[in-house]
């Protein structure tokens, strides 16, 4: 198995949740409600999508968000085993 690094950024959201997303692997969006919850979504949904990708050999639709009121912005590399 393969580990490989993804940076992602969390952006807390004035509605209360954590919001991840990465310019790195297009289609990763992961809420959550604290860090550590949308880190651990985020792995998942990562190496979802990495599965599909690698098994398809697709391209992975680019994600456009609309604009948010960002109350914080963290960057954080996260390590999915692929």
């Amino acid at each position: 198995m393969k580990t490989i690094i993804i940076p992602i950024t969390i952006t807390y959201l004035p509605e209360g949740f954590y919001l991840a997303t990465s310019d790195v692997l297009t289609g990763l969006i992961a809420q959550g409600k604290s860090i550590d919850e949308t880190i651990e979504i985020a792995e998942d949904v990562a190496r979802h999508l990495i599965s599909i990708e690698l098994e398809e050999k697709s391209d992975i639709l680019p994600y456009k968000h609309q604009e948010l009121n960002y109350l914080l912005d963290i960057h954080v590399p996260i390590p999915v085993s692929v």
